[in-house]
């Protein structure tokens, strides 16, 4: 368990987990630089316009293991969601959800336990993408984010924070591809995004400081990249080799005062991939401060690997794909006591209406 006053956000980008953070694996280890696609769950926060490229539906859930101290064991970042293709634009649920695990919760005066709570971050996500031409995509989210803190013991009131209410708006732009060469297909995009607009954060501080509230910003991004694939023997079931190439410059617009030169963010990542089966990954991500995960201004790398399987595969239509997805995030070796890696794990059943028998 961790000693705690009161969960403070002592930097916005890394305290408002559930509106920063990817739980999907995937994700993760193309470093996050998704504004420009390819849709892949969590990936319309990035950018809600990527919704749009979605052809049937699909239902996943992801978990990301954030317990990077060797005694922490319930630090962990998990989402679900749902999404549909529909005649007039593509839909999305999704549903993410940080905890801390138990908490001592004092009044740092002295080593007395108060209570012992559980404190949970949930984001609740509804989007929409359309085409607006063949070549033009646009997508909207509405976010409803909230803090709540839960008594396993004692009597002390632990406060839940008032509800936030955000939006992200997003367009994605197809090139088209840049090669003639054969059986070969290749596409390129770009992406833009403005997330987490709306309403601070806002929660009543320990019942210790009576009617004094807490109001703090909710970190805003205006995000921007490309993703370029390229893929041999295209319309076949099974495509024998693919390459996948995504980056990504995060801005983080309204930083706290003491965040001064902490604005620029870095991701990319590249997938290669057999038979439309199988995939290794490797990205990374550059950012303006030192943590858990890499130091300021250097490359922290990830890397993962995934498989597709295809009903087909098992006598099964066709249009059913399951997938599993896996990285692990290596953590910073200077900081003491920290583990190794960190896991991220990714499960998702899809229907393709294109591919519908």
């Amino acid at each position: 368990m961790v000693s705690l006053v009161f969960f403070s956000t002592a930097h916005a980008q890394t305290s408002y987990l559930t509106l920063v953070r990817s739980p999907d694996a995937r994700e993760v280890a193309m470093g996050e630089s998704y504004v420009a696609g390819p849709l892949q769950s969590f990936s319309i926060e990035n950018n809600p316009a990527v919704l749009a490229q979605l052809t049937g539906m699909t239902a996943f859930y992801s978990y990301r293991d954030l317990n990077w101290f060797g005694s922490f064991g319930d630090f962990q970042l998990s989402g679900a969601g749902a999404m549909i293709e529909s005649p007039i634009g593509n839909f999305a649920l999704l549903y993410k959800r940080f905890t801390l695990g138990e908490i001592n919760y004092s009044s740092g005066l002295g080593p007395e336990v108060l209570s012992t709570f559980n404190q949970v971050d949930q984001t609740y996500i509804l989007g929409y993408g359309s085409r607006i031409t063949d070549v033009l995509a646009i997508g909207v989210n509405a976010k409803l984010f909230y803090r709540k803190g839960d008594v396993l013991t004692g009597s002390r009131a632990i406060p839940t924070s008032k509800n936030s209410y955000l939006f992200d708006v997003g367009v994605l732009y197809a090139l088209g591809g840049i090669t003639s060469v054969v059986h070969v297909v290749d596409q390129l995009n770009v992406g833009f995004s403005l997330q987490n607009f709306g309403s601070d954060f806002e929660t009543a501080l320990p019942d210790f400081f009576p009617s004094q509230y807490f109001v703090g910003k909710l970190p805003r991004f205006a995000r921007s990249g490309f993703s370029y694939s390229i893929q041999s023997h295209p319309g076949e079931l099974y495509s024998e080799l693919g390459l996948l190439v995504t980056a990504e410059y995060r801005r983080y617009v309204n930083p706290q005062a003491y965040e001064s030169n902490r604005e620029n963010f870095w991701g990319f990542g590249m997938e290669i991939s057999a038979l439309q089966i199988a995939a290794i990954r490797l990205g990374g991500v550059i950012q303006p401060y030192s943590d858990i995960f890499g130091d300021e201004g250097q490359v922290a790398v990830r890397y993962g690997l995934g498989i597709r399987l295809p009903g087909a595969l098992f006598g099964l239509p066709r249009s059913l794909m399951a997938t599993f997805d896996y990285s692990l995030v290596p953590l910073n070796g200077n900081i003491f006591g920290v583990r190794k890696t960190l896991p991220v794990m990714h499960i998702q059943l899809k229907y393709d209406f294109t591919q519908a028998d």
